[in-house]
């Protein structure tokens, strides 16, 4: 698999915010818990890609066409 900078930039979002939520889930998660820790790391991650990500260009889709 290759890793893109978007990519990279997403698993480097869920590091802090699951060290900072870690310590929120105790010894027995609540579902909520888990939902909050998935929305602020997605939201995270979508602030990195959308400062540092290297976005479409050059993309070429398989159906031929780019974006």
């Amino acid at each position: 698999m290759k890793v893109t900078r978007n990519l990279a930039l997403r698993l480097i979002a869920m590091a802090p915010i699951t060290l900072l939520c870690s310590p929120a889930f105790g010894v027995t998660p609540l579902p909520g818990q888990f939902v909050g820790w998935g929305l602020m790391t997605v939201i995270l991650g979508n602030l990195f890609v959308a400062l540092w990500g290297d976005g479409h260009q050059g993309h070429r889709y398989a159906s031929g066409g780019d974006l």
